[in-house]
């Protein structure tokens, strides 16, 4: 197991992250990578493809039937892999973009404080 405070170091002397959770809801692990600057490489499951979005690295079709665990066509996969490998410091620079814009902590508190003061305060009697 890795101490919470070595995740970030070890993050950034990665070049790539690959989430192999298929479906998965919203990995904390993804948005600290890309946080990091790492770009992601992923099969386009769960909400994968929301989250890395088009400036995070590059989502692929799984390409079979993910939903009873078949195996998943790993072309494309190695494929984007190396495009992002080849293009590295661009995708780095995006990758630390998009988890600025879109995950940074001020945004996401005031996000839970709308979902949870807002829309519960103007809940019907």
């Amino acid at each position: 197991m890795i101490p919470h405070k070595e995740i970030s170091t070890l993050d950034r002397s990665a070049h790539i992250i690959f989430p192999a959770e298929i479906n998965a809801a919203c990995p904390n692990s993804l948005i600290e990578a890309l946080g990091c600057g790492l770009p992601v490489v992923s099969y386009a499951t769960g909400s994968l493809p929301e989250l890395i979005g088009e400036d995070g690295g590059t989502v692929v079709p799984y390409g079979t039937n993910y939903w009873n665990l078949e195996a998943p066509k790993t072309k494309p996969l190695a494929k984007a892999a190396e495009n992002i490998l080849n293009n590295l410091p661009a995708f780095k620079k995006s990758a630390r973009s998009r988890a600025e814009k879109y995950f940074c902590v001020d945004m996401m508190v005031e996000k839970y404080r709308q979902v949870l003061l807002d829309n519960l305060l103007n809940l019907p009697s």
